[in-house]
Order: structure tokens, then sequence, then C-alpha cells
């Protein structure tokens, strides 16, 4: 998909990184995929001050995603790549 980790995550951290509510405005990647782990998680995200001004969510590239989606990327597979691609709504993100 030729997605990258974020400058401010070394190649450790992928999948492992932390961010308080207070550093959301570090989140200056092209794109978010952001896994909330239910509706109170994804409300503190969206309701966070710095959330509507960062890049993604500008460009319209900040997407909130599901367990599917999470499973999907994390745990690699032709089947879950295939549903990535096709039908996870990834597509509708990286065409902007």
């Amino acid at each position: 998909l030729g997605l990258k980790p974020g400058q401010h995550q070394t190649p450790e951290e992928v999948n492992r990184f932390t961010l308080s509510a207070e550093e959301l405005n570090q989140l200056d990647a092209d794109y978010l995929f952001i896994w909330a782990m239910d509706e109170d998680a994804k409300s503190a995200v969206a309701d966070n001050p710095s959330y509507d001004s960062l890049p993604a969510v500008k460009n319209g590239t900040a997407k909130f995603v599901d367990a599917d989606f999470t499973t999907a990327i994390n745990g690699a597979s032709p089947a879950s790549l295939d549903w990535l691609i096709n039908d996870s709504g990834i597509e509708d993100v990286l065409e902007k």
C-alpha cells in the first residue's frame, strides 16, 4: 500500500506507539487510521481540541477503523489483505 510510519514513530514502535491526549498534535502524518476501542475512546480523540487541526483530518485522510480493519492490517494474510484493499474503505482514504 506504500504507507510508512509517521516521522515520530521508529520502526521498533510500529504497532506499539503510545501517544497521550496532550501530544495528539504530533500526529502530522499524511494518513491516519485510528482504532478507538469503543465509542468513548473515539469521542475522546475526536473531541480533543487538536484533532481538527491535524493535517490528515483537514485533508479528509483520517479514518476511524474497527477491529476488523485492525486485525487485517496487523495479522496480514492473503485473505485479510485482499479484504483490506477491496472492502475496508482504505482505498477511499488513499485516493484523496
